[in-house]
């Protein structure tokens, strides 16, 4: 499980395929939203922001996607909504679309 916390912030090798991510989920907290990734083992990765727009970007090793039907990549608190999918061979990517500019909290 990866666990990111965001806040407001005012002014490759390939995975063994048994690796997957199984569950996306946000919620809003009052002190900003926090994302959960529900993944079946432990992956190293790699968490950056972008302006212009304002983006979170999680890199992963290559993983399988293995969602519920009735994942929506519609948003929540600072998260407008959200994309994931194969970037690169041997790269997973979720990207993350922020209303304004945020920093990383927390991870575990």
């Amino acid at each position: 499980m990866l666990v990111l916390l965001l806040l407001p912030l005012f002014g490759p090798e390939a995975a063994a395929v048994e690796i997957a991510v199984t569950g996306i989920r946000l919620g809003e907290q009052d002190y900003g939203t926090r994302v959960v990734l529900d993944i079946t083992g432990d992956v190293d990765h790699s968490i950056f922001t972008l302006p212009d727009p304002y983006r979170v970007v999680i890199d992963l090793p290559e993983i399988e996607w293995r969602l519920p039907g009735k994942t929506l990549s519609v948003g929540r608190g600072l998260v407008q909504r959200f994309r994931y999918g194969l970037f690169r061979p041997g790269v997973s990517r979720i990207v993350l679309d922020v209303s304004g500019p945020v920093a990383v909290k927390r991870i575990f």
